[in-house]
């Protein structure tokens, strides 16, 4: 799940979808969209094709979902290659630590 404001940056088509979905903060209206490509980590840990998300009406900061995801995944929105990025918490701390 992303908020519609990420969803239009990334220029995804937005289907109105009339069935309410669910989420930490209740049921929420919104749309459906198409991503083309997941890929989970720089070095492709998994990648998934074509798959059908859920985009809210509201702009909250919900991007993908609760714990215990962000306990081991680090996202990062590139504006510049619009994209969503998720990596490994071990492989980013890897690399950080690298750089100093």
């Amino acid at each position: 799940m992303i908020p519609r404001g990420t969803a239009e940056f990334l220029g995804l088509k937005l289907k109105p979808n009339p069935t309410p979905f669910g989420t930490a903060g209740g049921p929420q209206h919104g749309y459906d969209a198409i991503v083309d490509k997941i890929r989970i980590g720089r070095t492709t840990v998994a990648e998934f094709f074509n798959v059908e998300i859920s985009v809210t009406d509201n702009n909250i900061p919900i991007l993908i979902g609760l714990r215990p995801f962000f306990n081991e995944y680090v996202v990062i929105l590139n504006h510049h290659e619009k994209n969503l990025e998720c990596i490994r918490q071990d492989i980013f701390n890897q690399k950080k630590n690298k750089k100093k």
